[in-house]
């Protein structure tokens, strides 16, 4: 070998070998580091867990079991707690509307509850109240029973109860065919279903008026204040006020909004909208195992209201809190109410609901 290739043969200082086997390890660690990039990617991408879950499949993953649900239902009719019975079949219809006769047995449930409440309320001597309630009844059925008999001697003065008007009898109307004992078949389990006695010739309500059957009447810490139609008959709500004197201190009322639609994608729309409105300090929940959105109305010159809104199929829902406090800076940030504060009321109001 020459001086010159001499001069260049590094086989003398270097050991090439090593550098050739690092060189081969590092391939091989660099092969594996990308095969494992690769395969967690493809995972995300298949199975994202930090994904926002679609709520059509959510829906369909947690369908209640509406057999076991009806059975309940008319468990709760056959004890006339009415209460139970129209939260049972409020769930059902909300589930599936043509479940069986659920949205009839509903109306019927909705309406006897609040017959019974007028007429304790007459035996009361509580003029006021039986109004309340047979106004709320007329709204759902004008002829029930004898309510516009009921209605027109109450607007009048006279206790149907206790005072005969004359050419009729106490307690009765020209539209009560039922037995003169009618008021009192809340003792009477027989009498306990609401589609018997002289409701058998009343129409089913169209599946396309029940919102304002889903709003109730009876609501545990809440009393409510008015209930009706925003859009009849696909859209209603109705206002409560806090049974607790702490609460009230905050929280004006609580408006809680049902909304039918023809399919789940018409209630997505009306969802992503609210979002839109309700932009400020947006939150992800849940409720009653459903994922809902909660956000604020931010303006100077309004309450600094706060919404929770979710969908299940194609019903919309939304309970909205109204602050008593008047927002005195044009800044979301410097509200009056702490955020906690309107989350939580809206959560306890939405935890009461059937859906």
């Amino acid at each position: 070998m020459s001086q010159e290739h001499r001069r260049f043969d590094l086989s003398k200082f270097v050991n090439l070998g090593k550098f050739t086997k690092k060189g081969s390890d590092y391939s091989r660690w660099l092969t594996l580091t990308l095969t494992l990039v690769a395969i967690v990617v493809i995972y995300l991408l298949i199975f994202n867990p930090f994904r926002r879950p679609n709520p059509l499949q959510l829906a369909q993953q947690k369908k209640p079991n509406l057999r076991q649900l009806y059975k309940k239902a008319m468990q709760a009719i056959g004890k006339n707690d009415l209460g139970k019975a129209s939260e049972y079949l409020q769930r059902i219809v909300v589930a599936d509307p043509n479940y069986k006769d659920a949205k009839v047995k509903l109306a019927e449930v909705v309406k006897k509850n609040l017959y019974q409440k007028a007429k304790k309320a007459l035996a009361a001597n509580d003029l006021n109240l039986a109004k309340k309630y047979l106004d709320e009844l007329n709204n759902f059925d004008p002829n029930y029973r004898d309510v516009p008999e009921l209605r027109k001697q109450i607007e009048q003065g006279i206790n149907p109860d206790t005072e005969a008007p004359p050419g009729s009898n106490p307690g009765t109307g020209q539209n009560d065919n039922s037995n003169p004992n009618s008021e009192n078949d809340s003792q009477d389990p027989s009498n306990s279903n609401p589609n018997s006695g002289d409701n058998n010739n009343q129409s089913p309500p169209a599946p396309s008026g029940l919102p304002l059957l889903l709003l109730p009447e009876d609501m545990e810490g809440y009393r409510l204040l008015q209930r009706g139609w925003v859009i009849e008959p696909d859209e209603a709500n109705a206002a409560y006020r806090s049974r607790d004197r702490d609460a009230r201190r905050n929280i004006d009322m609580a408006i809680v909004t049902v909304a039918k639609y023809n399919t789940a994608s018409e209630a997505q729309y009306r969802l992503a909208r609210e979002e839109q409105t309700y932009s400020t300090r947006g939150q992800i929940l849940t409720v009653n195992q459903h994922e809902a959105y909660f956000g604020q109305y931010f303006s100077k010159d309004f309450p600094h209201d706060a919404s929770l809104m979710w969908t299940n199929r194609s019903w919309f829902f939304s309970v909205t809190v109204l602050p008593k406090q008047i927002l005195e800076e044009d800044d979301p940030d410097k509200g009056v109410l702490p955020l906690s504060t309107l989350r939580n009321a809206t959560l306890d109001v939405a935890s009461k609901l059937a859906y």
